[in-house]
């Protein structure tokens, strides 16, 4: 499994709440990753932002001051004029009939690229008037889905959580999911990056860091690994009650603990289920 933060200069990733850029400061760079499940994403100098990925139009009555709550005023995307929406954990609790997961849409990780962009932004602890950002991209199927995230390059009149805030946007590269983790190591020669994701499991190879041939998609990942679990009989009588799906995606992601034996070995520890 990859980590895709991995690229990420380990002295942005340092950075404290408390350290929040200049209101004054107007260019950025960051890294997104459009997950499945989750979104993530690093802006220069704030902490890590890390948000399940869900995404609901805004009912009549939504405070518009919540985190991830966006309202398009104006700007090269006229099709999202006078509309609003939330992104993250406000989106699941708004009671929207709109919601939906990431997973839920095939090419949501391009079409609403932006409205997750923004709405991650949303949940900055201070948002500048002028915010212009340099952006990293990583998802997979890139010659699928580049074209149309590129297309959002240019100038969003928002109010990001009620903030009105003139964005500009340079998408400076996209990126196969995975090749972060590949950048971290500085590995030579042939290496195959497995990157499972809640929705499909991507098998990206490399030699000498370049890309060999396409990555191949399969449409299996965490989310029917976590379904397959829930519906287990023998889990079921082990514990007494039906499985939580959110206590199962918790414990895969919390992953498998090791510790060193007396003669150095690692041996496994615990897998939480």
């Amino acid at each position: 499994m990859s980590d895709k933060t991995a690229n990420v200069p380990k002295s942005t990733r340092k950075k404290t709440a408390s350290k929040t850029p200049s209101k004054i400061k107007k260019h950025f760079r960051s890294v997104i990753d459009l997950g499945n499940h989750w979104i993530k994403a690093y802006v220069e100098g704030y902490d890590y932002l890390r948000e399940p990925s869900w995404y609901a139009r805004c009912l009549n009555n939504t405070s518009d001051k919540i985190p991830g709550h966006v309202k398009y005023i104006d700007g090269i995307r006229e099709d999202l004029k006078n509309t609003c929406w939330l992104v993250g954990t406000q989106a699941a609790r708004s009671g929207s009939s709109d919601l939906i997961r990431l997973v839920d849409d095939y090419t949501g990780k391009s079409s609403l690229w932006l409205q997750y962009f923004l709405g991650a932004l949303a949940h900055l602890p201070q948002v500048n008037s002028e915010m212009a950002f340099e952006v990293t991209v990583t998802c997979n199927d890139v010659k699928r889905h580049e074209p149309v995230i590129r297309k959002n390059e240019g100038t969003h009149k928002v109010e990001l959580a009620g903030v009105p805030v003139l964005v500009q946007i340079k998408i400076n590269s996209v990126y196969p999911e995975g090749i972060a983790a590949l950048k971290s190591q500085n590995l030579d020669g042939a290496v195959t990056i497995c990157d499972i994701g809640g929705g499909n499991t991507s098998i990206t190879r490399f030699f000498n860091s370049e890309l060999v041939g396409e990555p191949v998609v399969k449409d299996f990942g965490a989310e029917y690994l976590i379904e397959k679990i829930t519906v287990n009989s023998d889990l079921k009588a082990l514990i007494k009650q039906a499985p939580s799906k959110d206590v199962i995606n918790r414990s895969i992601e919390t992953g498998v603990k090791f510790k060193k034996s007396e003669t150095g070995d690692k041996t496994v520890r615990s897998l939480i289920l």
